[in-house]
């Protein structure tokens, strides 16, 4: 009977320390939530920590998301919309900082800018939510924005002849992206008025891009140029076979010896050299009108000697309706009475088709 008693005492003792031991733990796990919610709460007053999670959070697609007002103000023809996700996700891949802007930040205002690679992306304001748990103050993301304008290039212009072709990034710009289809050449602006088949050039407006944009241009053979070469007026209009240069020089080298003679009234042989010009000219033109309006004031200019020393050819041009256009510099010495005066002469002529061959039309110095 004693042993039965003993027993049923431990028992209630287990029993007893037991109760004890979950109450202990329940307080324990009480204790630890409280105290969980508490460091939360803490954290959560601390900006730093905020921006700092933030930081850690922020991803590629996040940014591209918030990038789309800029990349819908892009030529869709020179970059895709992925090609303009691809240089933002290049222009952060350094990975992403940030620095506090003290000169806006408050009581219940942190400014953070976001940084990569130097250049600012961004920016993040964290504002305090008031008081909170355990009487902190907790702050929160109450506004962010990026800003890659940095990468933006505005619209680039360019002229090409009308017969080639522009790419961008390897995308064939379409009529879309022409501004004008009829700019001026500017060594034939003296001849548009009066010749209704010269060439133009068309003008290209590329952009705006991000970054940078690899423009190919191609001529109607499609055998690729350069910007500049495309542009340049002396490689786009020096288009002649080399047949058809030879005849032209031979045609420009004597018309200009027959007029430096006429001009000179070389040998005192004015109505002789006055023919002979006459038989480079198209008849009845403009020019053989000019030729006869001076003949009467070369009557009392002295026979004088003159040399062609040197000349120089900067571009023939094959233009519509069997129309030449000739571009040369010429240096002349001529000597009168013991003195000698040199003089260069800018030239550029204007040869047309006529029942008897290839004749000069217009002469226009420059």
């Amino acid at each position: 009977m004693r042993y039965s008693r003993k027993k049923s005492y431990s028992n209630k003792l287990l029993t007893t320390i037991g109760i004890y031991a979950a109450i202990f733990l329940v307080l324990a796990i009480i204790g630890l939530i409280v105290f969980w919610n508490y460091m939360d709460a803490y954290e959560e007053s601390q900006p730093q920590n905020v921006i700092d999670s933030y930081i850690f959070n922020l991803d590629e697609e996040h940014i591209q998301n918030h990038s789309y007002d800029l990349i819908e103000s892009i030529n869709p023809e020179v970059q895709s919309e992925q090609d303009c996700l691809d240089i933002i996700a290049d222009a952060i891949s350094g990975g992403v900082s940030y620095a506090r802007k003290l000169s806006e930040c408050t009581d219940d205002k942190m400014v953070y800018m976001l940084m990569s690679d130097g250049k600012t992306i961004g920016k993040v304001v964290l504002s305090a939510q008031g008081k909170g748990s355990f009487g902190f103050s907790s702050w929160k993301v109450s506004e962010e924005s990026f800003d890659f304008s940095f990468l933006l290039k505005q619209s680039v212009t360019l002229d090409v002849p009308q017969h080639y072709k522009v790419y961008a990034n390897g995308n064939l710009l379409s009529s879309h992206c022409i501004i004008n289809q009829d700019t001026p050449i500017e060594v034939l602006k003296d001849f548009y008025a009066d010749y209704n088949t010269l060439p133009y050039m068309t003008t290209y407006e590329v952009g705006p891009y991000l970054g940078e944009v690899e423009i190919t241009i191609t001529d109607a053979e499609d055998n690729v140029v350069t910007p500049e070469q495309a542009a340049d007026e002396a490689f786009i209009l020096d288009n002649c076979s080399s047949a058809e240069k030879d005849t032209l020089d031979n045609l420009v080298m004597d018309y200009i010896g027959s007029y430096v003679r006429f001009s000179t009234n070389a040998d005192g042989a004015l109505d002789r050299n006055y023919q002979d010009i006459l038989s480079y000219i198209v008849p009845d033109s403009a020019l053989a009108e000019r030729m006869a309006d001076a003949l009467n004031g070369l009557k009392w200019v002295n026979n004088q000697e003159a040399e062609i020393l040197s000349t120089t050819t900067h571009y023939r041009t094959r233009l519509a309706g069997g129309i030449y256009l000739y571009d040369i510099t010429y240096e002349v010495e001529v000597n009168h009475q013991g003195n000698t005066a040199t003089t260069t002469e800018n030239v550029r002529f204007i040869l047309s088709q006529t029942v008897d061959g290839l004749k000069v039309e217009r002469m226009l110095n420059y």
